[in-house]
């Protein structure tokens, strides 16, 4: 995996954002029962994905077919969503999120015989976006960690990715479909009481996606692009308001 100087410098303001929001709040306020509240929450995140492993296969022979790792440069997540709390703890999301990733180095690790990019590493262009809707279960553990409130859980949905006219800068073949995979969630953060009403969060996700395929036709040849599960993770950080 690589992590690209955009993504610690993310997560070094994240870090800083945390110590500023408790630092400026002292201790916290003491949160309200929760029981029945109900909460909007936003977030921005940075991911740290892992490389993409593609298997592409074409009609046009084995000139264009092989094995191929995609890493990806840059990348950002935003999500949204609506919590309601079951019992003092226990509470149950529904997020929205979309997350992009683009400028990826494409390394041809194996087959295209002939293929001029062949055994080495080039410079991608285009770009992935996914939209991905979750159910989340999360529990609030009964203790604080310097005011901030731990806790855990666990989600599942589905994802929809759109690759746009991904390929290799110096070729002339660019990918472009949709594809729906499905995903499963662990999750883990704190939340820190600001004001009433208002909480900082910081969030991690874990993310393991179903595999899938592209598809794409070019001067009359069928371009399959296949991808095994994947399992990728980041931070990300923002607000909640209770609206109840």
């Amino acid at each position: 995996m690589r992590a690209t100087p955009q993504l610690w410098r993310g997560a070094v303001l994240m870090i800083a954002l945390v110590c500023c929001v408790t630092g400026a709040s002292g201790e916290g306020a003491d949160p309200p029962a929760n029981v029945n509240r109900v909460y909007l929450e936003g977030r921005i995140g940075f991911p740290l994905p892992d490389p993409v492993s593609m298997e592409v296969s074409n009609t046009a022979g084995p000139i264009q077919s092989g094995d191929q790792e995609h890493f990806y440069q840059t990348a950002f997540v935003l999500a949204f969503m609506a919590g309601y709390y079951v019992t003092e703890n226990l509470r149950l999301e529904l997020e929205f999120s979309h997350a992009r990733l683009s400028q990826p180095d494409i390394d041809f690790v194996s087959g295209f015989p002939g293929n001029p990019f062949a055994g080495g590493e080039q410079e991608g262009v285009g770009y992935v976006r996914s939209y991905g809707l979750s159910t989340n279960v999360l529990y609030d553990l009964p203790f604080t960690v310097f005011g901030a409130v731990p806790f855990v859980g666990v989600g599942g949905g589905f994802s929809i990715l759109h690759v746009e006219s991904l390929g290799v800068k110096a070729g002339v073949f660019r990918m472009t479909d949709n594809e729906l995979v499905y995903m499963g969630c662990l999750l883990a953060g704190l939340h820190y009481r600001v004001r009433d009403n208002l909480d900082f969060t910081i969030r991690y996700t874990g993310v393991i996606s179903s595999s899938g395929e592209f598809n794409d036709l070019s001067n009359g040849e069928r371009i399959t692009s296949s991808f095994d599960a994947e399992f990728n993770h980041g931070f990300s950080f923002g607000f909640r308001i209770f609206i109840d």
